[in-house]
């Protein structure tokens, strides 16, 4: 058994509601990694995805 990575525009078939795959993705996995650029912070979506990721745990 390996480690998992879920990357967007590979795991989210063409089609699929992203907004629902990437929080089901987060609840589904046992450890997170973020990868803060210089962005991050005024990026809506990556801290949306962070306080789930926080809440989960």
């Amino acid at each position: 058994m390996g480690i998992g990575v879920f990357i967007d525009n590979i795991n989210i078939p063409k089609g699929q509601y992203i907004a629902e795959a990437i929080p089901r993705a987060i609840a589904e996995s046992r450890f997170s990694v973020v990868v803060l650029s210089k962005g991050y912070a005024s990026s809506t979506w990556c801290l949306d995805e962070l306080v789930l990721r926080i809440l989960i745990i």
